[in-house]
């Protein structure tokens, strides 16, 4: 899961996007326990935890977007506030492209835009441990809605 999943934007091609599109269409289709799961269970993950090990620390608090209590994680408390940490910075660009994109969209074309916008943001490449937390994001969004995964602060 650590390693470079797409290392430029010419990898980000129409096969992966329809794969990611359907497995967050297939995700959007269980109940939300199932889907909080689905992401927050990485963490759990020895290659995740190698990489966010790696990932630098900073004093950013983050709001949780699940209740890690109700998962079994089995992963130390620093592994899993960066994993927090690493799923909000995810949702907000998912949300800043919500927020500027045009027209009708497809699923995969929303998935798109958010690698795009990612490709900056992991100098290396985009890892593979991020593509779980995109699908798990666009199956909220089709399941809940934008005001439930971009709330706008009041």
């Amino acid at each position: 899961m650590a390693q470079i999943q797409f290392a430029n934007a010419n990898q980000i091609n129409a096969e992966w996007l329809t794969y990611l599109a359907n497995e967050a269409e297939t995700l959007a289709s269980q109940d939300d326990d199932y889907i909080e799961s689905y992401v927050d269970n990485e963490v759990n993950n020895p290659q995740v935890q190698e990489f966010l090990d790696n990932m630098p620390e900073d004093n950013t608090r983050i709001d949780a977007m699940t209740d890690l209590a109700a998962v079994a994680v089995h992963a130390s408390p620093t592994f899993i506030f960066k994993w927090k940490r690493l799923k909000e910075k995810i949702r907000k660009i998912l949300c800043e492209v919500l927020a500027v994109i045009e027209g009708q969209y497809t699923w995969a074309d929303l998935i798109q835009k958010v690698l795009l916008a990612l490709l900056p943001v992991f100098a290396g490449g985009i890892p593979a441990l991020a593509l779980p937390i995109i699908v798990y994001f666009v199956a909220k969004l089709i399941k809940r809605g934008a005001d439930i995964v971009c709330p706008v602060a009041a």
